[in-house]
């Protein structure tokens, strides 16, 4: 695979000289001849030069913490309910499948698969006090992922279910997000709030900066600059501060994620 990327790399570079040489003879000028060189040289990096550009301007001036109050808690240190459903999601198909198959209620169910989130489930249950929301996602026939269901998963031991699917975002805290669009889809920006609903005031906001690949076809397709699996070999890597925020805001840490495909 090296060897035919450098071949396909050499040939290319062959054409721009070609091309260059061409520009030159039809014009007289130098100066076209530079332009289809300059043209030859960024045609398969030029959206990332820009992305880089983008993501140092973030990471310079926009990624410092925007936290404007904390949340309020009982004497036990926990806050009422919190919603994950824009940042913490869980499959389900398997949930489906996994039921089917064993036969399980949806209670028992969720006692055995949730064994491999037991860290950050007692994470949550130490500052929740009566229930917390997520996301659940399922593949379609693209390989994307779809939103399914909401799901409230109860903390308190005293309440008779574990979790169940819901319609409606109920919880007090709520972290909730916005999608914006830059530079004809160069990268987009997910603004996150952590809101509190009872008293409608905003806690702290945190961004999320995709870079996307739109614009590498070129580069991926035409120069294999792709690994085997159809990930580009070049690409900017995307920035987040909500992890940051939200560990400063709610004094815990876990595992936090932004849906893809933004």
């Amino acid at each position: 695979m090296g060897m035919i990327i450098v071949g396909i790399f050499i040939i290319y570079c062959i054409v721009g000289l070609v091309v260059s040489i061409l520009a030159y003879k039809f014009t007289k000028k130098v100066k076209y001849s530079i332009l289809v060189i300059i043209f030859f040289t960024l045609l398969p990096t030029w959206d990332l030069l820009i992305q880089k550009a983008v993501k140092e301007y973030y990471v310079t001036f926009k990624m410092e913490p925007k936290i404007y109050a904390y949340p309020e808690k009982d004497e036990n240190g926990k806050i009422e309910s919190l919603g994950l459903i824009d940042v913490k999601r869980t499959s389900y198909e398997s949930m489906v499948s996994r039921k089917k198959n064993d036969d399980l209620s949806e209670g028992n169910f969720y006692k055995n698969n949730i064994v491999k989130q037991q860290v950050n489930k007692n994470k949550i249950k130490n500052l929740v006090n009566n229930y917390y929301e997520i996301d659940t996602d399922k593949l379609d026939n693209k390989g994307n992922l779809n939103s399914i269901k909401w799901v409230k998963i109860y903390t308190n031991d005293n309440q008779k279910e574990i979790f169940e699917f819901i319609d409606k975002r109920t919880a007090r805290y709520q972290v909730k997000s916005k999608i914006h669009e830059y530079l004809f889809g160069l990268y987009k920006k997910k603004i996150f709030k952590i809101v509190d609903i009872k008293n409608n005031k905003v806690l702290a906001e945190a961004i999320y900066v995709d870079f996307t690949k739109k614009f590498s076809y070129f580069r991926n397709n035409f120069l294999c600059l792709s690994s085997g699996n159809g990930i580009g070999m070049f690409y900017v890597k995307n920035i987040s501060n909500l992890d940051e925020i939200f560990t400063k805001v709610f004094k815990i840490k876990i595992n936090l994620y932004e849906r893809k495909g933004l």
